[in-house]
């Protein structure tokens, strides 16, 4: 991902067993729950998948 472009994406692939439980962003929860999530980038910000 490079910062300042508009829908990058990340997408999450779990292993057997598990799901995925939904997106962070900078510590902030998005609303999308898909296994791919588009974003805008705007610095440093970690981009973390939750599983469960």
């Amino acid at each position: 991902m490079r910062e300042g472009r508009h829908g990058d994406t990340a997408t999450a692939r779990p292993a057997r067993g598990f799901r995925l439980s939904g997106w962070t962003v900078d510590g902030r929860r998005l609303p999308q729950t898909g296994n791919t999530v588009s974003i805008m980038v705007t610095g440093d910000d970690p981009v973390v998948a939750e599983f469960s």
